[in-house]
C-alpha cells in the first residue's frame, strides 16, 4: 500500500531529516528512528525476511527497536506529557491493527487505517526534526511532499476499490448485473470468483439490483449445478484460463470492457435447471 502510492518517500524524506538533524546537533539520539526502519526494511521483502534471524526473534527485535525509538523520541525531544501521549497512542494503535490484519485477515483498503496516523506521525516528526535542525527546510520539505502527492495521485490508474478506477469498475460490474437480470433467470445458479459481484448479485442494498429480486443462488463454486459462470479482472480467480477453459459445457454470452478492465459471462449449453 505505502509503496504502490509512493508515501514511502514520505519516510524515507524523515529519515534524511533525522540524519541531517544528528549532523547538525551532533546528537545520535535522532538516529533512533533508523533501528525501526532497519527492521522494516527487512520485513517487507520476501527475499529478505527471516534470512538474517528466525522471524519470530526478528519481530521481537522490531518491537524493541520501536520502544527504544519512541522512549528516545518522546523523552529528548517532547518533553510536554500531552505530547508524548499524542506520539505513543498512535503508534501502538497502528502497530496492533497491523499486527491483528497480519495475522487475521489483510486487504489493500483496510491499511488505510494504520496510513492517515502514520502520516500525522511523520508531520509531527518532520516538523520537530526541522525545528532543531534547519528552520530554511521547511519550503523544500513542503515542495517535495507536494511532487510526490502530485505523482501519487496522477499514477494511481489502478481500478481496485481504494484506487480512482474504482468508479470504472463498478460500470463493468453494474454491466454484468444487467446482463443477469435481462435473463430473468433469478432461480439459476450463479457461480462467480469475485466477492463483490455476489453481493451485487444477492443484495439489493448495494444499488446495482434494478428489480427487487435477487440471485440467490450465487456462490463461488463453479461446478456441475453452475448454470453461470462469470469472471473479470477486478478480482482474480485461478480457475479462469485453465481448469474452467477446459470445460466444453460453457459457452461465452456476454463481454463488457472499458479502459482495461473486463468481465466474462459463461452460460452452460445444456440447461441443469429447469
Amino acid at each position: 500500500t505505502v509503496y504502490q502510492n509512493y508515501k514511502f518517500y514520505y519516510f524515507l524524506l524523515l529519515l534524511l531529516l533525522s540524519v541531517v538533524a544528528a549532523i547538525k546537533n551532533k546528537k545520535l539520539g535522532y538516529l533512533a528512528i533508523l533501528l525501526p526502519a532497519f527492521c522494516i526494511y527487512f520485513f517487507v521483502d520476501d527475499t529478505r525476511a527471516g534470512k538474517l534471524i528466525p522471524s519470530v526473534l526478528f519481530f521481537i527485535l522490531f518491537i524493541c527497536s520501536l520502544v527504544y525509538f519512541l522512549y528516545v523520541y518522546t523523552s529528548k525531544y517532547f518533553a510536554n506529557r500531552s505530547q508524548q501521549k499524542m506520539i505513543i497512542l498512535p503508534c501502538l494503535f497502528v502497530l496492533c491493527f497491523l499486527c491483528f490484519s497480519t495475522m487475521n485477515f489483510y486487504t489493500y483498503r483496510y491499511v488505510m487505517a494504520a496510513i492517515f496516523p502514520l502520516l500525522f506521525l511523520v508531520a509531527v516528526f518532520a516538523d520537530m526534526l526541522m525545528t532543531n535542525s534547519y528552520r530554511a527546510l521547511y519550503y523544500p520539505v513542503i515542495a517535495v511532499l507536494f511532487v510526490v502527492s502530485f505523482f501519487s495521485f496522477k499514477n494511481d490508474d489502478g481500478y481496485g476499490d481504494t484506487n480512482l478506477g474504482a468508479y470504472k469498475g463498478m460500470e463493468i460490474q453494474q454491466d454484468v448485473v444487467n446482463y443477469m437480470e435481462q435473463t430473468k433467470a433469478y432461480e439459476a445458479h450463479v457461480g462467480a470468483g469475485s466477492f463483490l459481484e455476489r453481493q451485487h448479485l444477492v443484495d439489493s442494498s448495494t444499488g446495482f439490483l434494478h428489480s427487487g429480486n435477487g440471485f440467490k443462488n450465487t456462490v463461488w463454486d463453479i461446478d456441475e449445478l453452475t448454470d453461470f459462470a462469470i469472471f473479470d479482472n477486478l478480482e482474480s480467480d485461478y480457475r479462469y484460463g485453465t481448469e474452467f477453459n477446459k470445460d466444453s459445457s460453457f459457452v461465452l454470452v456476454h463481454r463488457c470492457q472499458k479502459n482495461g478492465i473486463w468481465a466474462e459471462i459463461y452460460k452452460r449449453k445444456t440447461p441443469v435447471h429447469n
